[in-house]
């Protein structure tokens, strides 16, 4: 796919200016105007087709594609057993991942505009998102997102649930300490004005339009910050006790397993390689 992506840059709506059109003078290329997009940037070729996979592979947003794919396939028990653990949940609804159209299912298409999350998971009594991170910060921003999404949630289906933000990261730790406390090993959600200040213009609107049930998600959610490390091993464990060699577990294994690989793969996971063997 990365490959065609590369030679067919048509695929992603672009168009090429064959080197006829183009005018050299002084050390410069012009091209006639009718064939440029002034209200967009022009573009250029900087990798190659061999060194186009890899550094395709090392971008976190192609790693989320994966991780959506994977847990839209995977049936509701093995998304509900692998994030139960991770989360110290005791979930006992099957927990549905709804994918890049949540806002739509959630009552609100329009939310996708203001909230993106790597995955938004729900149960009958249990909202789950999770943020996805390698190498990038996060902020109160980004938090505040997500919180936004789940008053969303609880003003569509009002119903008492309980909720969850996981980050997932090399340095889970140092990720939240920068805008959160810790306390008896948690960490410690933000009031609605601390989440409101942190905020950017863009969404504080929509926060103050759902205050009311923004106050009840912040007294029901948990933010929870794990190691890839340790997210490889809540998948190797959902392998190792619920699948089995029976024909129907066949495809969640190599689904599992994927990902497992993905995982201690890429460059920016904290993982050493040399450790893949073991997990997978």
């Amino acid at each position: 796919m990365l490959e065609q992506i590369y030679w067919t840059p048509d695929y992603l709506g672009m168009k090429s200016i064959p080197q006829r059109f183009w005018q050299k003078e002084q050390g410069r290329v012009s091209v006639p105007d009718d064939m440029v997009n002034f209200k967009g940037p022009l573009y250029r070729r900087v990798t190659t087709a061999k060194t186009f996979p890899e550094f395709a592979n090392r971008q976190e947003e192609l790693f989320n594609h994966i991780f959506d794919f994977t847990f839209g396939i995977l049936d509701e028990r093995g998304a509900r057993q692998v994030f139960s653990s991770t989360c110290g949940k005791e979930a006992s609804s099957p927990l549905y991942s709804l994918g890049a159209d949540f806002g739509k299912q959630i009552g609100d298409p329009s939310l996708r505009d203001f909230s993106q999350p790597d995955g938004f998971f729900v149960a009958e009594d249990w909202v789950l998102g999770v943020e996805i991170k390698f190498n990038a910060s996060t902020s109160l921003d980004q938090i505040a997102k997500y919180i936004l999404a789940f008053a969303t949630e609880y003003a569509f289906s009002q119903q008492s649930k309980k909720y969850s933000l996981l980050y997932i990261s090399p340095r889970p730790e140092k990720l939240l300490t920068e805008h959160l406390e810790k306390c008896g090993g948690q960490f410690v959600c933000p009031g609605f004005e601390v989440l409101l200040n942190g905020a950017k213009n863009s969404i504080k609107g929509r926060l103050e339009e759902k205050k009311t049930p923004i106050h009840y998600v912040l007294s029901n959610l948990q933010i929870v910050s794990i190691s890839w490390q340790d997210f490889a091993l809540a998948l190797q464990s959902y392998l190792e006790r619920y699948c089995g060699t029976d024909v129907p577990n066949l495809t969640h294994q190599k689904l599992v397993q994927g990902l497992i690989h993905e995982i201690f793969k890429h460059p920016h996971s904290g993982i050493l390689s040399s450790r893949m063997g073991n997990a997978t």
